[in-house]
Parts: C-alpha cells; sequence; structure tokens
C-alpha cells in the first residue's frame, strides 16, 4: 500500500514538473511573440527565445522571474560593451571624447539596470519599468554621439544594436509587469 501511494505521489510530481516546464517554455514563447511584434526597435523573435533560454532558470520562471533573467543579460552586455569601450579608449584609434561620452552613458545604464532588478525583486514593477526606461535609450544616444560629427564612424554600432535587442525584452517585460 505505500508503494503505491508513494508511486501515485511521485507520479504527480513528476506531472507537475512536466506541465510547469511546458507552461513557461509556453511563457517564453508568448512574451518573446508580443515582444516581438511590439512597435518601435525590431526584435527578432528567435533572438528573444534564444536569449531568455540561455538562462536555465527560465524554465520554470514566471514573468517577474523572466524579468530579472532579462535584466541580468542585459547587465552582462552592458559590462561587455563598457569593457570593450575601455580597450578601444586605450587603442587610441577612435574618438576619445565619443568613447568617454558612450562610457558614461554605459555607466548609467548599469546603474539603471542594478536599480531595476532591486525594484523587480521589491515587486515594484512601476520603479523597474522606469529604470529601464532610462537604461534603453543608451545604445542609441551612444550611437548619436558618434552621428554628431560626420567625419567619425561608431565602433560600437553592432555591440550598441544587442544591447538594445536585450533592452527591448527587459523594456517589455517590465511594462508588461507594471500594466502599462
Amino acid at each position: 500500500m505505500t508503494t503505491r501511494f508513494c508511486f501515485f505521489n511521485l507520479s504527480l510530481v513528476l506531472i507537475s514538473l512536466v506541465f510547469l516546464r511546458s507552461a513557461s517554455a509556453d511563457l517564453v514563447a508568448d512574451t518573446c511573440k508580443e515582444i516581438s511584434q511590439s512597435g518601435g526597435v525590431t526584435l527578432p523573435y528567435d533572438f528573444c527565445v534564444a536569449a531568455l533560454n540561455a538562462d536555465p532558470g527560465s524554465q520554470a520562471a514566471d514573468l517577474a522571474g523572466l524579468g530579472v533573467i532579462s535584466l541580468k543579460l542585459s547587465k552582462a552586455n552592458a559590462t561587455y560593451v563598457r569593457s570593450y569601450i575601455d580597450q578601444l579608449l586605450a587603442g587610441k584609434k577612435y574618438d576619445e571624447e565619443a568613447l568617454k561620452t558612450c562610457a558614461e552613458e554605459y555607466d548609467n545604464a548599469l546603474d539603471n539596470i542594478e536599480m531595476a532588478t532591486l525594484y523587480i525583486n521589491r515587486k515594484d514593477y512601476n520603479g523597474a519599468n522606469i529604470q529601464v526606461s532610462a537604461a534603453f535609450d543608451v545604445p542609441q544616444d551612444c550611437e548619436d554621439t558618434f552621428k554628431e560629427r560626420p567625419d567619425l564612424q561608431s565602433p560600437l554600432t553592432k555591440e550598441d544594436d544587442v544591447c538594445t535587442q536585450l533592452f527591448k525584452i527587459a523594456l517589455n517585460i517590465t511594462k508588461k509587469l507594471s500594466g502599462r
């Protein structure tokens, strides 16, 4: 009798895990579909799904969990771009003033992302959305810095584009969490 009871409970747990994993995969797919069809910056659906699924925690995450994951991805990428800017500055091949402006912008974005993560963890989704909104403009602002002078070409275009896409994921998730 106890063996039958244990088997029954184990079966229920396994079925629940399969359901949760399926529901979570559906949440990633549904979220990415919604984001890729929203206006503004174009975000390929496959990029969104691959980015969120790169974190193993996405398999069991709710929407707030996906928000934290998207912020973690955004932070990692912005940190990479900020480090790359330092490398470019050391090489003295590109305009120092424009690169320093971009470095400052990315420092601000990293602060915004850190604050957004704290807000999500406190369930203050509106506060998180405001912080991500501020970070979202940084890659384009960096590109615009180079466009101010016709003789300059940005060495960060590819990096800024990826950052913009990751920030768009975070922005749309925090917007949805905040009810906007």
